[in-house]
């Protein structure tokens, strides 16, 4: 999330949700972002402020919709999946 400037220095790859360093955005398949004639940096930067927005709405929705914990096993593998649901759930 948020904490520090760790966001800053990575890119966040919308379709796997891995991050990776911050010059690697030309690598990702999927870019929010074009930035042929932008400067390097602030593409990446709204790239990843695209992505987190993006990320926080489904977030928002999941919970809305009582389905957070399907979100969370869709994104994550079963040992990280199990780690956050004790953290949310105390399971």
């Amino acid at each position: 999330m948020f904490d520090g400037l760790e966001w800053c220095q990575t890119v966040a790859d919308p379709t796997s949700a891995l991050l990776f360093h911050f010059q690697q955005r030309d690598l990702l398949e999927n870019q929010l972002v074009t930035g042929e004639n932008q400067n390097y940096s602030e593409t990446t930067l709204v790239h990843n402020l695209l992505f987190y927005a993006s990320w926080i709405s489904q977030l928002r929705g999941a919970l809305a919709s009582e389905s957070l914990r399907n979100r969370i096993r869709d994104k994550f593998s079963p040992p990280i999946a199990a780690k956050i649901e004790a953290i949310i759930y105390g399971n």
